[in-house]
């Protein structure tokens, strides 16, 4: 388990949590991605911060990166939400990627993302293995990357194999 840490469930709620004996500055990133075309879509870009400790933790929607303060929380349904994006309400050709990264700036490493196979659309990030390189050049540490399935394996709608 990382210290921290995001996921989601329900109506697109997400939280993301630290663990950290320390306070917890970063950004947490939340992108769609379809499985017949890759195409990645990303949904939020929101920056974070929680308190020191164990368990601290915060909400946020899937869509829009809003921190509801209050309940009952207002966030878009993940059908709606699909449709919007090109997906099958019931999420079985898409999967949801949520990742966390740290606020440092960390320009020692100089990916170049140009050989990418994962780069996103309509996107204003590019997301590597370890890094987040975002518009302005400031690279982030990614913390944390949970891929999650919308569909029980059986109902995913993959494309055909081409060996």
């Amino acid at each position: 388990m990382d210290d921290s840490d995001a996921s989601a469930s329900g109506p697109a709620l997400c939280y993301v949590r630290n663990d950290l004996p320390i306070a917890f500055q970063g950004r947490v990133l939340v992108q769609l991605i379809h499985f017949g075309t890759g195409v990645a879509t990303m949904l939020t870009d929101a920056p974070v911060s929680l308190a020191a400790g164990a368990g601290a933790m915060g909400f946020f929607c899937a869509l829009d990166g809003a921190m509801p303060s209050s309940s009952p929380v207002k966030c878009s349904s993940f059908a709606s939400m699909f449709a919007s994006e090109g997906c099958t309400s019931d999420g079985s050709d898409c999967m949801l990627e949520v990742l966390v990264t740290d606020a440092s700036n960390n320009n020692d490493n100089n990916n170049s993302n140009n050989d990418n196979k994962n780069n996103t659309t309509n996107n204003k990030n590019n997301i590597t293995n370890n890094n987040i390189n975002n518009n302005n050049n400031i690279t982030n540490k990614l913390l944390s990357r949970n891929e999650l399935l919308l569909a029980a394996p059986s109902k995913l709608r993959l494309p055909a194999a081409k060996v």
